[in-house]
């Protein structure tokens, strides 16, 4: 895929040879049933059926479903087959009606010397006429709701050529509408082949005694063409073609076990073109990972909210969401920690969010902002998921200019060293400028272990803009390059000696931590005694956050928090390691309550909650 302007065209099905057999079913004036599901291509097969007959019969849609009026089904059937005569018969009671209003007093226009010159005697005849005919129309008027007579007695007198009924949509009427169109059914069985468009075992389920199964003389079910199997394959062959990838046979096969129709395959694929295109994601993403993304979305709604807001531990198949659980293969996609660039889920789902937000700002003044680099500083700083500023940097950043691109990087920088912010424009310019270097000098510099080239390379950047904070490179190194927490153990990094207190973020600080810890969470013993001085320096919010983190500590009131040490082996090891820093939380406004108990615990009651 080269540029945005290539979009993903969905392929042409090809139904011609069922739609030329279903066309010469319909030439036999008899009952049938065209089943489906919503959104499979009922309607538009019968279009390619309509196409292909031979004979001149016309298909006539009513589509009772969509029917807003108060006219019984009768009569609306009436009006589409006898058009003409519905509707002349309609402007004669109009006229009838202003002709007798024309002749009273209360309207003496002079139309009735008029008539009266014309008809001479005969002219009171006229003229009561068209009375009584107004007289007529407005009784049938006030009884028309209780009684289609007039309609089924044309109906069995008056023959119907050349015209097939489509009733659409039959599964989706409500019990009485179903109960008015077997009325109809019973008016017209006979006259003109007559097809129920639907899906069979709903309606079946929803009929009492099973009358449409008794009425149906044939039931037609769509071509394999329109079968999921068939369209998804030819659409996934696409994908994988443009995309130049493999998906897995588990995450297609979903497609089909769930049934998803044409319907669905036309919104899947426009927020395909959406994300990947549109907003220029290809390429920095997990190819399937984003698919199953964009699945969740459309299809388990109230499920990626929790996703979206972290509220659900999507590596745990049974977790449930409410009225939606994930497929299990939906979580274990998600779940797979994929070791290189671009950055899977798990550690960037930032670029694997979708979401639909309006634009306050026109495409001019978003590229002004990069004119002020004031007013470029804030949108960077500020910047969530659904801001204008943030969708736009998505979509243009590759039509920056290197000058421009340049200032971004500088800012997004200089706001990391100040504030240690991480915001959504922080992030993904991180992100993209890690892929660009590693697109462009990766071939180059084969010498060169990866590793070492994203070290080298993010060292300068940062030397060039006269930002000293090592904690910074780390946490880029970490986040953005795929290196392991261990990242000392696996690269000669040319740093100096740092301490916990160069390490400015609680997230920063978490890497220093790790750096003494040797992957030794299953045993506190093991930890260097350089761990327990860190933790311990870590301020009183930190500290407690961090044992938090761990599961050691708990809120279990407001502002109450419980140290679980009974639960472990490594407890009063642990508890001999802190017990200084927690007295010393006593002098920081907090009260520290030790109870000697069978179970060990230890309660730490604090006046300000931690985040």
């Amino acid at each position: 895929m080269t540029g945005k302007s290539e979009k993903i065209q969905l392929s042409h099905i090809d139904t011609t040879e069922a739609a030329k057999n279903v066309a010469k079913l319909l030439e036999e004036n008899k009952t049938y049933f065209l089943n489906g599901a919503w959104g499979s291509g009922k309607t538009t097969f019968l279009k390619q059926v309509e196409k292909e007959k031979t004979n001149k019969k016309k298909f006539i849609y009513l589509d009772l479903w969509k029917l807003t009026d108060k006219r019984s089904i009768v009569e609306v059937a009436f009006s589409k087959l006898h058009f003409f005569l519905y509707w002349i018969g309609k402007i004669l009671l109009i006229l009838s009606v202003a002709l007798s209003l024309l002749f009273t007093a209360q309207f003496n226009l002079g139309f009735q010397n008029y008539i009266n010159r014309i008809f001479n005697k005969y002219a009171q005849v006229f003229i009561t006429s068209f009375g009584v005919i107004a007289l007529v129309a407005a009784v049938y008027q006030f009884f028309k709701p209780k009684s289609d007579i007039l309609y089924a007695w044309i109906f069995d007198k008056l023959p119907i050529l050349n015209k097939i009924l489509i009733i659409d949509d039959f599964d989706r009427l409500t019990e009485e509408q179903q109960k008015e169109a077997y009325k109809l059914f019973a008016l017209l069985n006979g006259k003109l082949p007559i097809v129920f468009v639907g899906d069979f075992e709903k309606v079946y389920d929803n009929t009492s005694n099973d009358f449409l199964s008794k009425i149906i003389d044939r039931r037609i079910d769509l071509p394999f063409g329109l079968h999921p199997s068939n369209i998804w394959n030819e659409y996934f062959k696409e994908l994988e073609s443009k995309f130049d990838t493999a998906l897995t046979n588990e995450f297609k096969q979903l497609f089909i076990i769930e049934r998803r129709n044409l319907r669905d395959r036309v919104h899947f694929n426009d927020y395909v073109t959406k994300e990947f295109i549109d907003r220029n994601k290809f390429g920095h993403v997990q190819v399937e990972q984003l698919l199953v993304a964009i699945y969740i979305y459309l299809f388990y709604p109230s499920g990626y909210i929790k996703l979206f807001n972290d509220e659900i531990p999507y590596l745990l198949p049974e977790e449930e969401l409410g009225d939606d659980s994930f497929p299990k293969i939906l979580k274990v996609l998600l779940g797979t920690d994929i070791n290189q660039i671009p950055l899977d889920f798990i550690k960037n789902k930032k670029d694997y969010y979708i979401y639909e937000s309006p634009s306050n700002m026109t495409n001019e003044e978003l590229a002004n902002i990069f004119e002020n680099e004031d007013i470029l500083k804030t949108c960077i700083a500020n910047s969530d998921i659904v801001s204008d500023f943030y969708i736009y940097l998505q979509d243009q950043y590759d039509n920056l200019s290197e000058i421009t691109k340049m200032l971004i990087l500088k800012i997004t920088l200089k706001e990391l060293a100040i504030n240690g912010n991480v915001s959504f424009s922080v992030d993904f310019i991180l992100r993209r400028v890690t892929e660009e270097h590693i697109k462009t000098n990766g071939e180059v510099n084969k010498e060169s272990s990866f590793e070492k080239l994203l070290y080298i390379f993010w060292k300068k950047r940062l030397e060039e803009f006269k930002i000293n904070d090592y904690s910074i490179l780390l946490f880029i190194l970490v986040t953005y390059c795929n290196f392991s927490n261990n990242i000392f153990d696996h690269i000669d990094l040319d740093l100096p000696e740092l301490s916990i207190a160069n390490f400015k973020t609680y997230q920063f600080k978490l890497l220093y931590l790790d750096r003494y810890s040797k992957d030794h969470w299953d045993s506190w013993k093991d930890m260097e005694e350089k761990f327990w001085e860190a933790v311990n320096s870590l301020s009183d919010d930190d500290f407690i956050r961090y044992w938090a983190d761990r599961d050691i500590l708990r809120e279990v009131e407001f502002n109450i928090f419980q140290f679980n040490l009974d639960q472990n082996s490594d407890g009063p090891f642990i508890l001999s390691h802190i017990k200084q820093r927690i007295d010393s939380l006593k002098k920081s406004n907090f009260i520290v309550k030790i109870n000697k108990s069978d179970s060990d615990e230890l309660h730490l009651i604090s006046h300000t909650s931690f985040e």
